[in-house]
């Protein structure tokens, strides 16, 4: 339905380009939605690249004084 058109292209521009041709001939393109939850993956380690923080090694020495060698990391 015409009415709902503009919610089915919001839903295909979250993954898609999408090109509207409507019924008198005119075009319009609509640009798929960057997805801010979307990682990048290095390709030769598999390490997923972002804005993640690296763990607090303060932290983790307190950790390792509390658990000692029976603290696994995973």
């Amino acid at each position: 339905p015409y009415h709902a058109a503009e919610i089915y292209f919001a839903k295909i521009a979250k993954t898609h380009n999408l090109l509207v041709v409507e019924t008198d001939g005119t075009t319009r393109q609509i640009e798929q939605i960057p997805n801010k939850n979307e990682r990048i993956v290095d390709a030769e380690t598999g390490e997923i690249l972002g804005d993640d923080l690296e763990p607090n090694d303060t932290v983790i020495s307190k950790l390792f004084e509390i658990f000692g060698n029976t603290l696994e990391v995973q």
